[in-house]
């Protein structure tokens, strides 16, 4: 499968929501080597995260939550990767996103 992470937090620069999100994405690159992982991040998380996994990739997302850019381009750009499903670490989502996905409510 391809999946997408919305990383736009990531680390513990971005609180409890960004500490969730990075554990889920290093836990997840030590037992899964078959599944394709797109983690969309911001541009000041982009140095935050190596992955050592080559089946997760860096994909920019420089979109502020909340904004017409994630909710118009944002989904445009989750399209582009073709995902089979996308995970949405915050309770917001774009409602321009068709595509199948999973919501983490904290």
């Amino acid at each position: 499968m391809r999946i997408g992470i919305d990383a736009r937090f990531f680390g513990p620069k971005d609180k409890g929501f960004g500490r969730y999100t990075e554990n889920l994405i290093r836990e997840l690159e030590k037992i899964d080597n078959v599944n394709e992982y797109f983690i969309f991040l911001r541009e000041n998380s982009w140095q935050d995260y190596e992955s050592e996994n080559p089946n997760f990739h860096k994909v920019p997302a420089n979109y502020r939550w909340y904004g017409i850019k994630e909710q118009i381009f944002l989904p445009m750009k989750f399209k582009k990767y073709n995902l089979d499903l996308m995970h949405f670490t915050h309770f917001n989502t774009p409602i321009f996103y068709k595509g199948r996905f999973i919501v983490t409510i904290h």
